[in-house]
């Protein structure tokens, strides 16, 4: 039987060390290398300068766009950062992580810390709604 690769919480993020790397990591996952417009599906993207409003522009609708959109991170103001240390926490811990020690942990509101906690969660049970954007 093999054991899963896992890392631990210094090495994931000594890979992961801040907001930038954090956004690179999640466009990795979603897109593999290549920004998909979450309005019109086009991979015809320009990279905006200073990220401003977002870090991606359309060439064929014009519209801008993140990794966050279309997925549980969509109406987040919070950092992508804490979301992996969120999410890292909650898949590592042997009983579960609740969301005051989550609110300890990550230095956010309990209120922050529970919504994090739910969308976490439930993406976990509802593919629709998951890190990889709607289907």
């Amino acid at each position: 039987m093999n054991k899963p690769e896992t890392s631990s919480l210094y090495e994931f993020f000594s890979q992961i060390p801040d907001e930038e790397a954090a956004r690179l990591y999640f466009e990795a996952k979603r897109w593999g290398g290549t920004p998909v417009c979450a309005h019109c599906g086009s991979t015809n993207a320009a990279e905006c300068k200073d990220h401003r409003p977002m870090p991606y522009r359309c060439r064929d609708c014009r519209k801008h766009f993140s990794v966050r959109m279309g997925t549980v991170l969509g109406e987040s103001k919070l950092d992508l950062h804490k979301w992996l240390m969120a999410i890292y926490l909650m898949t590592t811990t042997r009983e579960g992580m609740t969301s005051a020690q989550l609110a300890r942990e990550l230095g956010v509101s309990r209120k922050a810390a529970n919504t994090l906690a739910t969308r976490i969660r439930e993406s976990w049970l509802d593919d629709t709604r998951s890190f990889a954007g709607k289907k």
